[in-house]
């Protein structure tokens, strides 16, 4: 029943204001101003079980078709618990005046129905606030920035049980640097876009992904290419869920470029290369029932006159008991010096947006190198001197599909002889739709 109402109201939706005077040449007979119906609606709209029509103004000398007051009446039907039991007594009444009408209706219904059914739209709306408070090595010591509010829209469209269309579109509305005072700016952009879909145990996506790879350690960001994952049978693209069944070893190739390798030294020959071509091979590896080995190589290059660079990782997570995991990650990468990365990371129980009351707990010491990832997860890393510190986050969901986030990290840089250092928090809300 509830499904059949969000349908008649996009119905409702797509004629317009949703009025009563609607085009004379549809193909039901008209209803008089007079008929016994309009009363009824009039009531019913008293009553609260109709709303939002004419701006809550019933306008009873207009003349409607029975087409369009079967929509009204399918409408209340859907609202029917609201009222009383005279309410019920008029809804089956107007039910069974316009039964042939409503049938005709629920035809409409049921085929749009079967392309809800391929439709899924979801998204996560952010707001958040930061503060930090940085030493030596930059211009900007202390800043404070209410950093916006964020719509992140997620579409899927299944073209059949195999394959589906994705896009992620971002909508950015920022507030303004308590600091400078100067407007942040706003962006709308689709942030990924392709098809994916099953081959047999393994799937594929072409277009604009996202890639999170080594724990989020070396490079949690967007890709344009080809990924093929071997032993997953997941759609790229599809709303999130639970796992089904055991975990499987799985084998993730991709093959695309990145935008610009965003955590590099502003001086490496590879920062302005445009959109740099990435090549890797992540390997996932349930070597236990509550262990998982991690091992992957990235490579990034763009032509024979810049010299590429790789990286190499390897890392395990492990449940300790049912509410405490372990990870546990080491990477180097191909450059001479600060080329290293390490992160050590305890989480206590894990939060459930769908379920009020529930939390979670992270410890993690982070040592990121200057020269040791490309676009790293975590919320202070600075490429030109390098990070090491400690983060800790707190999240707790508040009410069904909210979720509350504070973090603070204290970091400082891993280069010789630099004095830099990030103080660092954020307050951030989630509210998942």
């Amino acid at each position: 029943m509830k499904k059949c109402a969000v349908v008649v109201l996009l119905f409702m939706l797509l004629l317009g204001n949703a009025s009563f005077a609607f085009a004379a040449t549809n193909a039901f007979v008209d209803v008089p101003a007079d008929h016994w119906a309009y009363k009824a609606i009039v009531k019913l709209a008293q009553d609260g079980i109709l709303q939002g029509f004419n701006d809550g103004k019933y306008q009873g000398n207009k003349t409607v078709t029975r087409y369009e007051m079967a929509m009204i009446v399918a409408n209340a039907m859907a609202r029917a618990d609201k009222g009383h039991a005279d309410d019920q007594v008029l809804i089956n009444k107007l039910v069974a005046e316009f039964s042939e009408e409503l049938s005709v209706l629920g035809v409409h219904v049921a085929r749009l129905d079967k392309k809800l059914d391929k439709t899924h739209i979801y998204g996560v709306v952010f707001v958040k606030y930061e503060h930090g408070d940085m030493g030596a090595g930059t211009s900007n010591v202390n800043y404070k920035l209410l950093d916006g509010v964020k719509l992140q829209l997620n579409a899927n469209y299944k073209v059949n049980d195999d394959w589906s269309v994705f896009t992620v579109q971002e909508y950015l509305r920022d507030f303004i640097s308590v600091s400078s005072g100067d407007p942040l700016g706003t962006s709308d952009q689709a942030k990924q876009i392709g098809i994916g879909g099953r081959i047999g145990a393994s799937s594929i996506a072409v277009g604009e992904f996202h890639e999170f790879t080594s724990y989020g350690v070396i490079f949690d960001a967007n890709i344009h290419g080809v990924q093929l994952a071997l032993g997953n049978p997941t759609i790229p693209g599809n709303p999130p869920g639970p796992p089904s069944g055991p975990p499987k070893p799985q084998l993730t190739l991709t093959w695309g470029h990145i935008w610009h390798p965003c955590n590099m030294r502003l001086t490496d020959s590879l920062y302005n290369a445009g959109e740099p071509l990435w090549v890797s091979a992540e390997l996932f590896y349930p070597a236990t029932a509550d262990t998982n080995v991690n091992l992957g190589y990235f490579n990034v290059s763009r032509d024979d006159s810049v010299t590429s660079r790789h990286y190499s990782t390897i890392g395990f997570d492990k449940r300790l008991t049912n509410n405490v995991s372990l990870t546990v990650f080491h990477g180097k990468s191909s450059y001479e010096t600060d080329s290293k990365s390490y992160l050590v990371g305890l989480n206590y129980k894990f939060p459930d947006f769908m379920n009020p009351g529930s939390y979670g707990v992270y410890l993690n010491y982070e040592r990121i190198e200057a020269n040791a990832a490309i676009y790293p997860t975590f919320v202070v890393q600075d490429p030109d001197h390098g990070t090491k510190g400690v983060e800790i986050g707190y999240s707790f969901v508040p009410m069904k599909k909210t979720l509350l986030e504070l973090i603070y990290a204290k970091m400082k840089a891993t280069t010789i002889n630099d004095s830099w250092k990030d103080n660092y928090f954020r307050c951030q809300f989630r509210f998942f739709f």
